[in-house]
């Protein structure tokens, strides 16, 4: 009975959790936004973001603009999974972002789509 009730909580927890391939998969579910730059400076400043923030760069796929990050495990979260993906529009660039909790439980995780989205704005509205 031990072992059943020990598997049927790892079960769920592990039902619980998400990963950046989750956060990809629903990136159509995001709006984009745009932005009147063109796709090499929203890329960089992207980058830059990402690189000041406490998200960890996984990957960015300069030829697909892709980005793909990750939160670490915190007193408050499990962690997040972002999904950024960067298309070039006439004019300018669109951005979308989603941004998954690693465990959907945590209610104190960061949403870090609207932060990338706000400090893009703020950046790109800078220069």
């Amino acid at each position: 009975m031990k072992n059943l009730i020990t598997l049927l909580v790892a079960t769920l927890f592990l039902a619980a959790c998400t990963t950046i391939k989750d956060a990809k998969l629903d990136i159509n579910n995001h709006e984009a936004t745009h932005f009147n730059q063109g796709i090499d400076v929203v890329w960089a400043k992207t980058i830059e973001i990402i690189d000041a923030s406490a998200l960890d760069l996984v990957y960015a796929d300069t030829r697909n603009r892709q980005i793909y990050a990750q939160a670490p495990i915190s007193a408050f979260s499990w962690g997040e999974n972002v999904f950024i993906e960067i298309r070039e529009t006439e004019p300018g660039t669109s951005v979308k972002i989603s941004s998954k909790r690693s465990l959907r439980t945590t209610v104190f995780a960061s949403d870090w789509e609207a932060t990338i989205l706000d400090e893009l704005q703020r950046s790109l509205n800078d220069n």
